[in-house]
């Protein structure tokens, strides 16, 4: 029952350290006037909610600290940060530029073994060797802009071929990201000769890569160097 904004800031803040009871406080976020920039952020939903159920958060905020604030959540492994604008105030029902997210994304090199169809085609087909076998790591649609996307569909249609590269195709359960034999019949197989850089939030449990996307073919690395990189 917690509003946007307060679930928002615990997918990137640990609950023990971040939060507490609220007793008796209103549903905006206010700005103390204390010359070391600390502001009280308060988080209330409903106001029929006991004491115990609101949420109240206390962070101290520091100027020029961004990039260092940004360097150990990375080193933490968390997904990003949130920031804002140190005078904005919550506004209920409202999105603006005062808040930003920024995510952490990682990356690596993944080889191109086919595409789903599209206009040129929708995604790219990616994954990564492992004991001498193409194993598939996920769909790439994000990064292309329209020029882009033309250029490098005229550098795949003439690797295109019937053979499915990948070792671990089809896979047998259905997720968001995994490839099913239903599924692969959307796809155009090409020998996997080109390597991508793609970034990506997370690899999932099952080992598939979440919100991943193209950032450029890498020339200088050869398909059979790209491993699954430690994270």
């Amino acid at each position: 029952r917690l509003n946007p904004i307060a679930l928002e800031y615990l997918k990137y803040y640990p609950l023990p350290n971040q939060a507490g009871d609220a007793q008796g406080r209103n549903n905006f976020i206010t700005d103390n006037p204390r010359g070391d920039d600390f502001y009280s952020m308060n988080y209330r939903v409903d106001p029929t909610l006991t004491d115990r159920q609101r949420f109240f958060v206390r962070e101290r905020f520091h100027r020029g600290d961004g990039a260092a604030l940004l360097e150990a959540s990375r080193r933490q492994g968390l997904e990003g940060i949130v920031a804002k604008n140190k005078r904005s105030r919550y506004e209920p029902g409202k999105r603006s530029g005062a808040w930003i997210k920024y995510k952490i994304n990682k990356g690596q090199e993944f080889v191109i073994g086919g595409y789903t169809q599209g206009n040129p085609f929708d995604a790219v087909v990616v994954g990564y060797h492992r004991d001498g076998k193409l194993i598939y790591a996920g769909k790439v649609r994000n990064g292309f802009v329209p020029r882009l996307r033309r250029e490098l569909a005229s550098r795949l249609r003439p690797l295109e071929t019937d053979t499915c590269p990948f070792d671990n195709l089809p896979e047998r359960k259905r997720t968001q990201w995994a490839l099913t034999k239903e599924e692969m019949k959307k796809c155009v197989w090409l020998r996997p000769t080109l390597v991508a850089g793609i970034e990506f939030t997370e690899w999932t449990p099952d080992g598939h890569l979440r919100s991943a996307s193209f950032a450029g073919l890498r020339e200088d690395k050869k398909p059979k160097d790209v491993v699954r990189e430690s994270v």
